[in-house]
């Protein structure tokens, strides 16, 4: 169900009762006063993420509610779903509620009514007694509705997708857990908590501390989230440097500064996540005035911001002849496709980018930047100061300190003018959380695969399961197509394409059956990973891609049956754990190795007779 527009009638109902001259008697309820210090225990922080139409979020709501102690906050996150009717208008009154700070007995309130509905919302106001006239003012303002949204992005950031889902000083819980679970992990947290107190004193954050030891990863994320939730009032973080990793320069890097330096800071992007590009604004003016320094940023791509992503990728071949990267890091506000025009505008350099744009290779870097990304468990926000993860964000204390601490060790270890070399061994030397280089599962029976159009005729069979909006789909393709024409190590590539919810009809798999008809299957499948395309999928599609006559391409499309290959590649995704497009068979084994181009010809290119699973089992 899409998002209902606000409820005027609950504005209306606040204000006309607000004008009544009735005031509601103040109720106070004691399952929710603030939290206070319980003999040497140590503060407990509940964060409960729900959706106050969700029917999950209300039946949990009680065993939540009931944590709230002395010693004990409970912190609500709220998640709008678009599904829920009333979830919208509810969210945004308890945000209203909020700068009462009546926010939890208005939800305990609400929570307790059997239907949250516009007279529900009314009659928790009431309960919870907030000035009508105030909510009524405040429900649909401008500030609370930003105030919400941009407590949903940071939600959304940090991971949460679902409600309920909870952080209990930073351990996660998502669903409606069982009374006993909920109390484990409350005793657990507790005891991890006064350990901290023992050890870093009375003031430490025990819930940072569980996110650092446990999914430091996510602690820039995390930290957006909070700031987000709490404002000025969240605490300075003091951030740690963590392990090293081994995160080797890459094709594509966007970086600016000294490449043979004793200071090389990485931090991971994602356009879409505008705290994330923040980070690196400040990132630069903490890494580029020092000398001999450089400051690479990794950009992780997704459907949201896959234009400013490849925009940005692009932007690497400029980077040494223009000052663009510098300007765009120090430039503010969010960095859309239009911001980093404008950089690249200013640099007069704007034929060539928009050259580089159209290049297959720019699919191929930022999958490979991705690939690193997910091999390292680094997301937007990650910074890595010498290959050493900073635990933390960029804005946290002691970075300064981090950095100069590092430099100075790398300047020690170099011998001559140059730590390149120096700095190369650290990051060779540093953890990865995947050794297994290429990663080929047990044969499969994916005979029904064979059946799809392929290009070549010799060599390994290799299948290659597309997404026609997916960048690692074009990435998979980039490195792939060019193989059945190798002279040394051929391959047959059958190409499908798997219907999703953009593509229900199998559309992109009916154009791929029509471009093999015609021998143009390349071409039809260069044009479905376009991804600059919006035209509907059709015969006049088709024509306008292969240049044909109407009628031809119209035969082709309509003697297109995709309903054999469709059903085929439905029936090896139901017996094969494939995971997300693009899958990749080689020789009937998944491929679940790196989707980078040395190692995935290396797989292609191996010897791997293809076994006879259904004649074998068709014998047995």
């Amino acid at each position: 169900m899409a998002k209902r527009p606000l409820a005027m009638r609950t504005v209306l109902a606040l204000a006309v009762a607000a004008g009544s001259g009735i005031v509601p008697a103040r109720v106070a309820w004691a399952g929710l006063a603030a939290p206070q210090m319980q003999g040497e225990q140590a503060p407990l922080t509940v964060r409960l993420f729900i959706d106050l139409d969700c029917p999950h979020s209300r039946r949990a709501w009680p065993r939540f509610a009931a944590l709230q102690r002395p010693g004990v906050a409970v912190v609500l996150h709220h998640l709008p779903l678009g599904s829920h009717a009333l979830a919208q208008v509810a969210a945004q009154a308890a945000v209203a509620a909020r700068l009462q700070n009546r926010e939890l007995p208005f939800v305990q309130a609400l929570m307790a009514e059997p239907k949250p509905d516009d007279a529900a919302i009314l009659r928790a106001a009431e309960v919870a007694g907030l000035d009508r006239a105030r909510l009524a003012g405040d429900l649909n303002s401008a500030e609370v509705k930003r105030t919400l949204e941009r407590e949903r992005q940071a939600a959304l950031a940090f991971g949460v997708r679902a409600t309920p889902s909870a952080l209990i000083n930073g351990q996660g819980l998502s669903g409606e857990p069982p009374e006993e679970q909920l109390q484990r992990l409350m005793a657990r947290a507790q005891w991890q908590a006064n350990g901290d107190r023992a050890g870093f004193g009375a003031g430490a954050d025990s819930e940072r501390l569980g996110i650092v030891r446990h999914h430091p990863e996510v602690t820039g994320a995390f930290d957006a989230m909070r700031r987000e939730r709490h404002g000025a009032a969240a605490a300075a973080e003091k951030g740690l440097l963590g392990p090293r990793l081994r995160a080797l320069p890459l094709a594509g890097d966007l970086a600016t500064g000294d490449d043979v330096g004793d200071l090389n800071v990485v931090i991971f992007v994602d356009p879409a996540q505008s705290w994330s590009t923040a980070e690196a604004s400040l990132l630069a003016k903490l890494t580029l005035p020092r000398s001999a320094s450089r400051l690479t940023v990794r950009v992780l791509g997704n459907r949201g911001g896959e234009a400013a992503s490849a925009s940005l990728a692009a932007l690497s071949e400029l980077a040494e002849r223009s000052n663009v990267v510098r300007n765009l890091l120090t430039a503010p506000g969010p960095w859309t496709a239009e911001t980093v025009r404008q950089a690249v505008r200013v640099a007069g350099a704007e034929s060539r980018w928009d050259r580089l744009l159209r290049e297959p290779r720019l699919a191929v870097w930022l999958h490979g930047q991705a690939e690193q990304a997910r091999h390292l468990k680094a997301q937007a926000g990650t910074v890595l100061v010498n290959g050493r993860r900073w635990l933390g964000r960029a804005s946290d204390a002691g970075l300064a300190e981090a950095m100069a601490q590092e430099a100075l060790e790398l300047r020690q270890l170099a011998q001559g003018p140059s730590r390149a070399g120096v700095y190369a061994q650290q990051l060779a030397q540093g953890e990865w959380f995947s050794d297994q280089e290429l990663d080929l599962g047990d044969p499969e029976d994916v005979e029904d695969l064979w059946q799809l159009p392929s290009i070549g005729g010799r060599g390994n069979r290799v299948v290659l399961l597309i997404d026609p909006g997916s960048l690692a789909s074009r990435a998979a393709w980039t490195m792939l197509k060019r193989r059945p024409g190798d002279a040394k190590n051929p391959i047959v590539l059958h190409v499908g394409a798997l219907p999703g919810k953009r593509d229900p009809q199998g559309l992109a798999m009916r154009a791929l059956l029509a471009g093999a008809s015609l021998r143009r299957l390349g071409e039809v499948v260069d044009g479905l990973l376009d991804a600059k395309s919006t035209a509907p999928l059709g015969a006049p599609w088709l024509a306008k891609l292969l240049g044909l006559p109407t009628a031809s391409a119209a035969a082709a499309w309509q003697a297109a049956d995709p309903g054999v290959a469709v059903a085929s590649m439905r029936a090896v995704r139901r017996q094969v754990e494939c995971g997300d497009e693009p899958v990749v068979f080689i020789a009937s084994r998944l491929y679940r190795g790196p989707l980078e181009e040395t190692r995935l010809v290396q797989a292609t290119a191996a010897d791997l007779p293809e076994p006879a699973l259904r004649a074998r089992r068709n014998a047995q």
